[in-house]
């Protein structure tokens, strides 16, 4: 319940984030900036977690056609499904969530490869860049204290913000995993999945400038 809040709170953070013209990113600048910040291009699209299948790029019709896309072709492409709503907040919500759980699972490569074993073939596993994978590994001793440094907290959070978000929206997200009885003493894998999940769900990270 706490999670799905996320999509309620995100609408409230549009407005601060850029007023009434704030659109998203889009599927394919979305899946983009996810290889360039968390996981390696080995056929892995993000995107396979709504359709069952891996694709850069969303067609005409589709799941991930609602998540933001260029409809039309050459001059006459127009944006579509930009600006956030429902269905597309509720989408990008299911499919962050089952990333973000994913990326959790890297803490435990053994289980994790078992689990793949299972999957569909049209599927790719999710392998991490080995920057992202530096900063998740000391996460994975949560809840030591060794785990709740700024230091450990703020190289996770700028992995995957980058310099998008103002300093405040850090401070926010780390007191909030700090003070949670939820959280405070939770399996890494359940931290990890609700700070990624957090991360990705902020405006600052799904909407575009």
């Amino acid at each position: 319940m706490k999670k799905f809040t996320l999509v309620i709170l995100f609408f409230i953070s549009c407005s601060a984030h850029a007023g009434s013209n704030s659109v998203l990113r889009g599927y394919t600048q979305i899946n983009r900036l996810i290889h360039e910040r968390i996981a390696q291009r080995n056929g892995f699209h993000v995107g396979q977690y709504l359709l069952g299948q891996s694709t850069s790029s969303p067609q005409n019709g589709d799941l991930l056609s609602l998540l933001g896309t260029y409809d039309g072709s050459d001059t006459s492409a127009a944006y579509a499904n930009g600006d956030p709503n429902t269905v597309n907040m509720l989408l990008w919500y299911i499919d962050l969530n089952m990333f973000a759980e994913d990326i959790a699972l890297q803490c435990a490569p053994p289980a994790h490869e078992e689990i793949l074993l299972q999957d569909d073939p049209k599927v790719f596993p999710l392998k991490l860049n080995p920057d992202f994978m530096a900063v998740l590994q000391p996460l994975c001793a949560w809840p030591n204290d060794a785990a709740k440094t700024d230091a450990v907290l703020y190289a996770f959070w700028s992995a995957i913000l980058g310099f998008d978000a103002p300093p405040e929206e850090f401070q926010a997200w780390k007191t909030y995993f700090l003070t949670d009885p939820e959280y405070t003493t939770a399996s890494p894998a359940k931290l990890i999945a609700a700070m990624s999940l957090s991360a990705m769900f902020n405006p600052y990270f799904l909407l575009a400038e």
